[in-house]
């Protein structure tokens, strides 16, 4: 999956890190009609030294099966986020008195993954059940991906009014869970956010 390739090719810039800069990168792209990535651009940018990264991670990735148009290979435009994260940590005492780790990361070594069919089967699973289909309009929806795979702390980000986001979040709960992300070979806590798309947006 392109997510994992992302994880597992991205290395933190040594300037940010003292800086502690984070953010999620923005980048733009095509996929030629050959499957190659080309026109690497930053939309959303967060320092010079994360948005290099990005790019450099982008211009690694090998070609792409191209998007298909009656019956032809066709130059697609994508938007992806890179998310560079030091890790939000906080202890938690619970009604024993022992420490729980509550630490929540927005990367990962193996990104959690929709149990079928990956993220493809999550949009998948998505239009399946959505119920509002009224206008358009584009809902930006964050949740915790438990170590479980349980989704939990689902939150608008951005928002497309009251019933499309009421609609996003039935979605979320009603989500099966799914397989939790690995970091050092222990499943994980990660923040994920995604568009949720109506009408033609």
């Amino acid at each position: 999956m392109f997510i994992q390739f992302i994880a597992k090719n991205v290395q933190y810039p040594a300037t940010a890190f003292e800086k502690h800069e984070h953010g999620k990168v923005y980048v733009q792209f095509v996929i030629a009609a050959d499957g190659a990535v080309t026109n690497a651009t930053i939309v959303r940018s967060v320092s010079p030294s994360l948005d290099t990264e990005a790019l450099r991670v982008i211009r690694l990735s090998p070609k792409w099966r191209p998007g298909l148009q009656n019956g032809k290979a066709v130059a697609v435009n994508f938007t992806v986020p890179i998310t560079f994260n030091l890790g939000l940590s906080a202890q938690k005492t619970d009604t024993t008195g022992a420490n729980t780790d509550t630490t929540i990361l927005q990367a990962c070594e193996i990104e959690p993954q929709f149990p079928k069919d990956g993220i493809a089967g999550f949009y998948h699973f998505l239009q399946k059940n959505l119920k509002y289909k009224t206008g358009d309009g584009l809902v930006r929806i964050s949740f915790i991906v438990e170590k479980d795979g349980s989704l939990t702390n689902i939150n608008i980000v951005r928002s497309a009014g009251p019933e499309r986001d009421a609609e996003c979040i039935r979605l979320i709960k009603i989500c099966p869970k799914w397989i939790p992300g690995i970091q050092d070979g222990k499943p994980v806590r990660i923040q994920y956010t995604i568009p949720i798309a109506f009408g033609n947006n």
